[in-house]
């Protein structure tokens, strides 16, 4: 077992906590041992306390309830405290196959509900724990009320096998050969997905390592590869459920990556500050060094940051003095952060609130999300009032899965004779509309998610021309504003295109009025005006200091070199701003598309959003809508959203685009915590 033990230890992301079995703690007070059926099987569970809410304890692999024995007393303390052997490991029988994140997740659902331990629980994974409550979190987010990560294995950090073999094969060919030639006789099948994203990251940190330093630090790695025992030996020394779960380590980390959002829940994640690994503390000062944060492992403090970043409510702490196992090096640490999030879940439930609270805010040139800076990467969604409730769920999953945070819905939107706006032409609310406004804005609050609510006098391509008076677009603005009021994750487009010379034509005088408007009855509530092509110096003067807006929204021309023009023209608004003596956010409310002017290819919507972000721009978005040379329009995209959902209607480019979008927009801090 020591051996496993050490290639545990060499991968970062699995801990062994002991070597003498399943074994449990002395009698303590209210200990119940259960054999629970789990659909089909059965596993061993044991339980201490009777008071206060569910505490699951999740071990890391191999499985068992192992590890937890300075945490599980103290803890039951005040809660009631689940620990258990998962299928085919300890006293528990075996399960079916694969077993992946979800079917563990769904087994150990339905064990709680057979030993009467009724939700809402507290999940507490370590290790390759941590993606097992994270799928069980997204199965199940009504039934969530905290959770507490311990140093958590991180698949975001660990690529797919073929896809790292690609790139050792593009830069480093002799590497590739010596992975090739070496891991199928050390690593269990599963493991390799974690060793090959260490050796890829090791290749990356080496490129900056000049020779024969770079040489001594690589051939020092592979001799500890080397020593490694065989495989047949380890697989030999592991639970079928142990070996059965590394197997399906590739599936559980798609659905870990995949379970996205979690509930909006207090969520601590403990770090484990220095790398504790029998072979690398033998290794050298030198080899330590490039280790530091263990940055070439799956559960380092870079791959933890960025997921805190990523997670509204979510809590960075970095436990300096202890290695992986957190709970049997520094208990109290983890018995703290446990407390924390059960009186942080207490005071939600006792309040009148709102469980969920999404809060959009500005920093200087950046939006912020719960006081995070946060680059806005969005997409239109503007007919969503007409959807079905199954389709924005599924939209809405679809775009978190793409690192979208933001969406755009029109208030008043009416194409193709489809009239779905929550406000009529003179600013009155249409309640069966305005209702589902509201619940698409509080689902995007749930889901951490900032809603664009766009007005527009129109054009007739939209819907009819309407808001035609300052007084009919006064009342649309207060209807919006009052039954919004309670929510702080959307902001107020006053006039779609406004300065276009037919009827959506808004005077800045009216805009200058409208916003005081809403400053009388929200004053915090951020809003702008929507502007057609590029924005003149003397526009630029008007909406920023005359009108006041929070941040301004060019519609940048659609036209083929727009995506190179995007970077300078971001860098010339933020100088010229300067020398107004106010500068706010650049916001790309509504750039190009496919079906209305030249066709763009993934390359030019990367390439636009990358000179966006480069350029020092505080969001973009994905826009999209239907077909105009199409005699029907289709396919419509957001702009008819009553038949199909929105993501069933994008091309093969829009797809493929929606998929590489998500890698360049993260928050650009975080609030950290050490101890």
């Amino acid at each position: 077992m020591k051996d496993i033990r050490r290639i545990g230890l060499l991968l970062a992301c699995v801990a062994i906590a002991s070597v003498a079995g399943c074994q449990r703690a002395g009698d303590a007070p209210s200990e119940r041992y259960l054999d629970v059926d789990a659909g089909g099987h059965r596993l061993h569970m044991l339980v201490v306390g009777e008071q206060g809410p569910t505490v699951v304890l999740e071990s890391g692999w191999p499985g068992c309830g192992l590890g937890w024995d300075r945490v599980r007393g103290p803890v039951a303390q005040f809660a009631r405290v689940v620990t258990y052997d998962r299928a085919g490991t300890g006293k528990s029988e075996s399960g079916p196959l694969p077993r992946h994140a979800e079917q563990i997740a769904r087994e150990l659902h339905t064990a709680l509900k057979n030993a009467a331990l009724d939700p809402p629980y507290i999940l507490v994974g370590q290790s390759l724990g941590g993606p097992y409550v994270r799928v069980f979190a997204k199965m199940y987010p009504d039934e969530i009320s905290g959770m507490v990560l311990v140093d958590p294995t991180q698949p975001d950090a660990c690529e797919p096998v073929e896809q790292v073999k690609e790139w050792l094969a593009a830069h480093c060919t002799e590497q590739l050969q010596r992975v090739e030639a070496t891991l199928p006789s050390k690593v269990p099948p599963g493991y390799e997905i974690m060793l090959l994203s260490r050796i890829k990251r090791l290749e990356q940190a080496l490129a900056d390592v000049p020779e024969p330093r770079q040489g001594r630090l690589r051939r020092e790695w592979w001799a500890a590869i080397d020593n490694l025992p065989a495989v047949a030996d380890t697989i030999a020394s592991i639970s079928p459920g142990a070996r059965d779960e590394m197997k399906s380590a590739p599936d559980t980390f798609r659905q870990t990556v995949a379970a996205r959002p979690l509930p909006q829940v207090p969520i601590i994640l403990l770090a484990a500050g220095r790398p504790d690994m029998d072979m690398m503390q033998a290794m050298s000062p030198a080899f330590r060094e490039l280790n530091r944060d263990n940055r070439l492992g799956s559960t380092s403090i870079v791959a933890h940051t960025k997921w805190v970043e990523d997670t509204p409510g979510a809590k960075l702490i970095v436990v300096r003095n202890s290695g992986h196992n957190i709970q049997s090096e520094r208990p109290r640490v983890v018995i703290d952060a446990v407390r924390e999030v059960v009186e942080r879940a207490n005071q939600r439930g006792n309040s009148d609130e709102p469980a969920a609270r999404t809060t959009l805010g500005i920093d200087g040139t950046r939006f912020t999300i719960n006081g995070k800076p946060t680059f806005l990467l969005g997409m239109s969604y503007y007919g969503a009032l007409g959807a079905k409730d199954e389709f924005w769920k599924q939209d809405l999953d679809d775009m978190q899965a793409a690192g979208i945070n933001w969406i755009r819905v029109w208030a008043n939107w009416g194409a193709f004779e489809n009239n779905v706006a929550a406000v009529d032409v003179e600013g009155r609310p249409r309640e069966k509309y305005l209702e589902r406004l509201k619940k698409l804005v509080q689902e995007c609050d749930r889901r951490g998610m900032i809603v664009d609510v766009s007005l527009s006098r129109g054009n007739g391509v939209s819907g009819p021309p309407r808001l035609q008076t300052l007084e009919a677009h006064r009342r649309a603005v207060e209807t919006l504003v009052s039954a919004l009021k309670e929510e702080r994750n959307w902001y107020l487009d006053l006039s779609n295109e406004r300065n276009i010379q037919d009827k959506r034509f808004t005077s800045f005088e009216d805009l200058s009025e409208l916003r005081a408007l809403v400053r009388k009855r929200a004053a915090d509530r951020l809003v702008t005006a929507s502007h057609a092509g590029d924005i003149t110096d003397e526009e630029l003067r008007a909406y920023v200091n005359v009108v006041k807006v929070d941040f301004i929204a060019p519609h940048r021309p659609r036209q083929a070199d727009s995506p190179g023009q995007t970077k300078q023209k971001t860098i010339d608004y933020l100088a010229a701003m300067k020398k107004l003596d106010r500068v706010v956010p650049v916001h790309y409310q509504e750039p190009f598309r496919r079906g209305y002017g030249f066709s763009p290819s993934v390359a030019d919507y990367v390439t636009d959003l990358e000179a966006a972000i480069a350029g020092g721009a505080g969001g973009w978005c994905f826009h999209n809508g239907d077909t105009r040379d199409a005699k029907d329009g289709r396919p419509r995209r957001s702009f008819d959203l009553s038949e199909k959902r929105l993501f069933d209607q994008f091309d093969e480019v829009e797809k493929a685009a929606t998929r590489r979008l998500g890698e360049f927009a993260r928050p650009q801090s975080n609030d950290q915590s050490r101890q």
